[in-house]
């Protein structure tokens, strides 16, 4: 999510244009997100050496630390959206990597509900099954 929100505020977008919620069935992937500290090893070599990573992150001993611009442009949310029906419309969801995880009958459930929770003119993403 944190990829995503740097890459609308390098699109000109401010903080108060979007808001992305972070939904996993995790805690503990939750957690670790929310954090927001990586070293220069989740980075590509070109991506350090561009200046731009500093309006982003705070670096402390090769500890790359989201600045608080990006973070608070993401909503982590704990649930089971299979389980429990999200009552909000979205412009744009990104599905990364849950359908590998389900059996088929689960993915075309889950792609089914999805496709109620995108506005009209809404737009998926899903990674390859």
């Amino acid at each position: 999510p944190y990829s995503i929100a740097i890459q609308l505020l390098q699109s000109n977008l401010t903080s108060k244009d979007f808001l992305i919620d972070a939904i996993d069935i995790s805690r503990l992937a939750l957690e670790k997100a929310k954090r927001g500290v990586y070293t220069s090893y989740s980075f590509r070599n070109d991506c350090i050496k561009n200046s731009k990573i500093y309006e982003y992150f705070d670096i402390d001993h090769n500890q790359f630390k989201i600045k608080n611009l990006v973070s608070d442009c993401v909503n982590f949310r704990h649930e089971n959206i299979l389980s429990r029906p999200l009552s909000w419309k979205y412009d744009v969801i990104f599905c990364k990597n849950i359908l590998i995880y389900m059996v088929q009958s689960a993915q075309t459930k889950l792609l089914k509900y999805i496709d109620t929770l995108l506005n009209d003119k809404g737009v998926l993403f899903v990674s390859p099954v």
